[in-house]
């Protein structure tokens, strides 16, 4: 198994994560401790050619580029984890010791790179996989060992943090014995008591991760806001400041750009209004209220903090 030097090289090493172990509204890109494996035994593999715009040599490059974009991501891909849990069964079903589940995330070239990792890659697909998948949950058998182990035993009835799920992240072309793989924490959500997953909210959640997706892959980064009581997450873009990417907040004509000769906004820009625009519709607004209700942001940055206090099992992994 690798650790984080094995799968980078000196002049990739950018500082991913906040140096505090507490931090409100950090601007780092990742601000809580992510736990990862990578396996080396592929790394003299050439970098597919559909990943060449990225300037990454090796693989152990491109997989540390892979690890850039998740903790960019990472706000984002914790919503729709959480999301897809839910409408996937819930808790008791991505928790359960006897049948433990896994996300996949299927990632793709980019379409439009500038430079940083939040356009490195798409999100082409995700999936919550059944048993049989998840006991070939990726390339390291110690790793899905553990993950399986930790993953079936919950943080506490009382706990915010319900538990986690083994991620593993899969890049188009590339041999599956170099996918990323991770964990990310499992909020418990807040129903009233008697409250039920209806259709209605159902597909409210499913909307919430098609605007995710849709603003990962127009480069759009989203952050907690600062007011616990705000229903929309921040969003923004992330600069190199030294050697961290560091996320700075964008306003609505920063992130769409400039409209094309044709009077239409550029291509990813017209994601963004599609899936993510609360300007064109009320849609938005709505799906993020029924999100926030079920967990709040602070609760999510409150459970993926007291991730290693719950399972210090993971503490090797974070290095």
């Amino acid at each position: 198994m690798a650790t984080m030097d094995s799968v980078q090289a000196p002049e990739f090493a950018f500082e991913m994560s906040c140096s505090k172990t507490a931090c409100d509204w950090c601007r780092k890109v990742a601000a809580w401790p992510i736990p990862k494996s990578v396996l080396k035994s592929r790394s003299r593999d050439a970098v597919p050619a559909i990943y060449q715009v990225l300037g990454r040599a090796t693989m152990p490059e491109l997989m540390h580029e892979t690890l850039l974009w998740l903790q960019t991501h990472m706000l984002s891909l914790t919503i729709i984890a959480n999301a897809l849990v839910d409408v996937g069964g819930g808790l008791d079903t991505a928790l359960d010791p006897d049948a433990p589940h896994v996300i996949i995330f299927n990632l793709g070239p980019p379409r439009a790179y500038d430079g940083t990792p939040a356009t490195a890659f798409t999100l082409e697909s995700l999936s919550l996989d059944d048993p049989c998948h998840a006991h070939n949950v990726g390339p390291d058998p110690q790793w899905s060992h553990d993950m399986a182990a930790l993953a079936s035993r919950r943080a506490g009835v009382d706990s915010v943090l319900a538990g986690i799920i083994p991620i593993t992240v899969c890049l188009r072309d590339a041999q599956w014995e170099t996918s990323l793989q991770t964990a990310l924490p499992l909020c418990r959500p807040q129903r009233a008591a008697g409250e039920v997953m209806d259709d209605d909210m159902r597909g409210m959640l499913r909307n919430v991760m098609r605007m995710c997706t849709g603003g990962i892959n127009a480069g759009i980064v989203l952050h907690m806001p600062e007011d616990p009581q705000k229903t929309m997450p921040d969003m923004g873009k992330v600069v190199l400041e030294g050697r961290s990417w560091t996320w700075t907040p964008h306003d609505r004509a920063v992130l769409v750009g400039s409209l094309g000769d044709d009077g239409e906004p550029s291509g990813l820009a017209f994601e963004f209004l599609r899936y993510f625009d609360p300007e064109l519709s009320p849609d938005p607004v709505d799906c993020f209220v029924t999100y926030h209700q079920l967990w709040p942001y602070h609760l999510i940055r409150d459970a993926a903090m007291r991730v290693l206090d719950v399972y210090p099992e993971l503490e090797p992994y974070t290095r």
